[in-house]
């Protein structure tokens, strides 16, 4: 009981004691998923997941989005659908050698909370 109201206090004035454990910053990169108006549907979120993990990058989420970009209506036009994937910061130059990018490259880029 003792050791439990120890914890908890201490737990109140240091976020890191008692086994609670920071996680490292992350940062958000994108792709496209190839997508085609009239055409291919593009590469799944988790099909294109693997080729991070396959390098050893932690992906924490993954999930469809617009690139912001207007794109003309037509079949055989693009369609602006990206694959983001939330990572460790210290990861994102391991993602762009594997041509991924930061969602802040995009500037008309609407971020959506990851679920």
């Amino acid at each position: 009981m003792i050791r439990q109201l120890t914890c908890s206090l201490l737990l109140a004035l240091v976020p890191t004691a008692c086994g609670t454990v920071e996680r490292p910053p992350s940062a958000k990169v994108f792709k496209s998923d190839g997508s085609v108006q009239c055409g291919s549907a593009g590469t799944s979120v988790e099909e294109m997941s693997k080729e991070l993990t396959d390098k050893g990058i932690d992906v924490t989420c993954g999930q469809k989005s617009s690139d912001g970009y207007g794109y003309c209506a037509a079949c055989g036009c693009g369609t602006g659908q990206i694959n983001v994937y939330t990572i460790h910061s210290q990861n994102v130059s391991d993602a762009e050698s594997l041509g991924f990018a930061p969602v802040s490259d995009l500037p008309d880029y609407q971020d959506e909370r990851c679920t």
